[in-house]
């Protein structure tokens, strides 16, 4: 088969592109291609229509994936928008062994380089690939939020993203920098995102900050020229509920902190009232 010896028996089809190939190649691989062949009504060749919709931009990609049917090698030293072609190529068409290849050639490269992360998550939600979600999640520590903060990546991020590292990163997440990335993530775009800010709230426990973390939440609320009273509203929500039937002297020190700043903004008083003065009287 490799050597061309035995004649093709099938065409894949890629809009107007066809590449010969054998049955047997197919089945030994793939699963779907393998359905594909046997529902066709057999002609002088049966032909296996690729997702043009998928594919017409990477046909060079498919004749690649079809050639390594034989041998099972294949060269994943490719730039990343190949290799995401390659993943979703072996993803759609149920090539177990590719799939394997390309989770683990993705899995380096978003480990060494953050910068791939909000981009190869996008991938995986468009192709509804939770292997590839989940490690890209996985690479979320406190560290690289820090990275994705100070780097204003945080624009490019959806409410879905943000939700989703709280859930899976939660129990590692310091409560402090959970507040602060909410906070970064709503004011790269104030009037989109405000909806949203209630649910992120609730991934933040009030009551396990750090005395300086209350500081600055009551201060950027006291402060901030684009915050919406509305949003400083559920963060006050937010922290009564996490505080109620809860002991912890510098949380609650915070909770009438953010009232009496919202008290001074809404009188038109700029001093800044911070937790030691609270504590001192």
């Amino acid at each position: 088969l490799i050597t061309n010896e035995i004649e093709p028996d099938v065409i894949i089809k890629v809009g107007e592109n066809e590449i010969p190939a054998h049955i047997v190649a197919l089945k030994l691989n793939s699963n779907l291609m393998e359905n594909a062949v046997t529902n066709l009504q057999i002609s002088k060749l049966p032909i296996v229509h690729i997702l043009e919709t998928d594919f017409s931009e990477s046909v060079d990609i498919v004749k690649q994936a079809i050639t390594s049917f034989y041998n099972r090698e294949i060269n994943l030293e490719c730039n990343l928008e190949d290799l995401k072609s390659f993943h979703k190529f072996a993803l759609i068409y149920d090539v177990g062994w590719l799939l394997g290849l390309t989770l683990k050639k993705l899995t380096d490269m978003v480990e060494a380089n953050y910068h791939i992360f909000i981009d190869l998550y996008k991938f995986s939600s468009s192709i509804i690939c939770n292997s590839l979600k989940k490690i890209c999640l996985n690479t979320i520590d406190a560290a690289r939020m820090d990275q994705l903060i100070e780097n204003h990546d945080l624009s490019e991020m959806d409410y879905i993203l943000v939700r989703d590292i709280f859930l899976f990163k939660n129990p590692i997440i310091p409560e402090g920098k959970k507040f602060e990335m909410i906070r970064k993530w709503y004011e790269a775009d104030t009037g989109g995102r405000k909806p949203q800010i209630r649910q992120l709230l609730k991934n933040v426990n009030f009551n396990r900050m750090y005395h300086a973390d209350c500081n600055r939440i009551s201060n950027w609320i006291f402060e901030s020229q684009t915050i919406d009273e509305s949003v400083c509203i559920e963060i006050t929500k937010a922290a009564q509920l996490r505080l109620q039937g809860l002991n912890n002297p510098y949380a609650e020190v915070a909770m009438q902190t953010i009232k009496k700043q919202l008290e001074k903004k809404k009188r038109g008083e700029y001093d800044t009232l911070t937790t030691e003065e609270l504590i001192s009287g």
